[in-house]
């Protein structure tokens, strides 16, 4: 019995010792055999490339050029780490891609399970970043909190699976700011419509209407509502609830319900949705956020998410902060409406 004691111990022990060591080293390679590099930090290729761009010249005569269009791809670090920021350029090139399992650290036993040997708690990515690759980190169980910068297109299948201790979930996207209209009237004393902005297809916002009265004070002067164009914006009559239906232009009258029946008009534009700036999240890419309580959505157009229906298995301890003018849009998108009661302000996420 004690033998066998002492053989289990050593096994035990052994197993232990290759969690320790296995793959401690630093990872180096033949640039001949593999075409990476290495600036002692990262290990990285280089994907060469040209794109051609359209230019005038002095005279505004068109004319196209080729330029360079090379870029780093992250292969891996050439030791590990708990804190590590991506630079946004190597050899003076973007840094736009992290290889397929680039950060996947892993001790494989009797060559069926594998156990996260990662030691990553805080990465940083670059506003360069364009694709995250397959599995790139795959059960980096440490890390905490994930920010998406608004560069990214690609979330690969399984990159973040397996993080199952991220608390919070930062995507953003960059957009340009709403357009915000001053409405017109011909009254010397006009109602004023507020918070007439332009939007995208399938954006909910409310119009209100005040006055200045008499004594220079801004007040409230309930009015009718009505669209020009109900196919391109639909408006609630008695309440000034917009619905943003399809693209165009539609002119929205406002007229005063007081006995005067001033009146006050604005135009107002539904844009497309900018199709260059969606993320796009592969199968399984964020799969076992099981400890995820905070889901931060700074895109104001839902329709950059490309995330389909069911993707993240959240539960009812989430909280899903979006843009302040986006609430209504974010909760009765198809997408998020099982999860409305949780969506909240981004003024309301804490620090």
């Amino acid at each position: 019995m004690q033998t066998r004691k002492r053989y289990l111990a050593l096994i035990i022990t052994f197993l232990l010792a290759v969690l320790v060591l296995v793959g401690c080293g630093e990872r180096t390679y033949d640039y001949e055999k593999t075409g990476i590099l290495s600036d002692g930090v990262f290990n990285y290729k280089i994907v060469e490339g040209v794109k051609t761009v359209y230019r005038e010249d002095e005279y505004g005569v068109p004319y196209q050029e080729e330029i360079d269009d090379s870029y780093a791809v992250i292969i891996n670090t050439v030791e590990r780490h708990k804190k590590l920021e991506i630079p946004e350029t190597i050899d003076d090139l973007p840094v736009r891609e992290i290889a397929d399992y680039a950060f996947f650290e892993y001790t494989k036993l009797f060559g069926l399970i594998t156990v996260s040997r990662s030691k990553l708690e805080e990465v940083i990515f670059p506003n360069t970043l364009v694709k995250i690759g397959k599995f790139a980190f795959y059960q980096n169980t440490r890390l905490k909190s994930i920010y998406i910068p608004g560069s990214v297109k690609t979330i690969s299948e399984s990159a973040f699976a397996g993080c199952y201790n991220v608390r919070r979930l930062t995507i953003a996207r960059v957009e340009p700011e709403y357009d915000y209209y001053t409405s017109e009237s011909s009254d010397e004393n006009p109602i004023i419509i507020e918070g007439a902005r332009s939007s995208y297809v399938g954006d909910i916002l409310t119009l209100h209407s005040v006055q200045v009265n008499t004594e220079g004070q801004t007040v409230s002067a309930p009015a009718t509502w009505a669209s020009s164009n109900t196919r391109v914006i639909s408006i609630d009559a008695d309440t000034g609830v917009v619905t943003a239906k399809e693209t165009g232009f539609a002119t929205i009258t406002a007229v005063s319900r007081s006995g005067d029946l001033r009146a006050s008009t604005v135009i107002m534009e539904v844009k497309a949705s900018d199709l260059t700036k969606v993320i796009n999240f592969e199968q399984k890419s964020l799969d076992r956020f099981n400890s995820l309580r905070e889901l931060v959505l700074n895109v104001q157009d839902v329709a950059l998410l490309n995330v389909p229906q069911g993707f993240l298995k959240l539960t009812t301890k989430i909280k899903i902060y979006v843009p302040d003018n986006a609430v209504a849009f974010y909760k009765s998108a198809k997408i998020w409406v099982d999860f409305a009661d949780y969506i909240k302000p981004m003024s309301e996420l804490p620090e």
